[in-house]
C-alpha cells in the first residue's frame, strides 16, 4: 500500500522512494523529477523530511494529519 504525500499531483511515497532509489540525492533533485510541492507547498515539509530520512512514510498504522485537513492512514 502507498500515502500520497502530495496532493496536488498525486505523488506517492513510493514515488518519492523510487526517485531516490533511481538517484536523486536531495529534495530539489526529487522535486524537479516528480513535481512534488510544486503547487500549494503543503507536502513540501514531509517530502524534505522524507528525502532527508526523517520521516519513513508508511510506517504500519501510524496515522498521519497534514496542515490541509486531510488525514490519511497508513495499512
Amino acid at each position: 500500500m502507498f500515502m500520497i504525500v502530495c496532493v496536488c499531483k498525486r505523488i506517492s511515497d513510493t514515488q518519492i522512494r523510487t526517485a531516490m532509489q533511481n538517484g536523486a540525492g536531495s529534495f530539489e533533485e526529487v522535486q524537479a523529477q516528480l513535481g512534488v510541492s510544486t503547487c500549494c507547498g503543503r507536502c513540501e515539509g514531509y517530502a524534505r523530511d522524507m528525502v532527508e530520512g526523517q520521516s519513513p512514510a508508511g510506517a504500519g498504522g501510524t496515522q498521519l494529519y497534514y496542515p490541509a485537513g486531510l488525514h490519511l492512514q497508513t495499512a
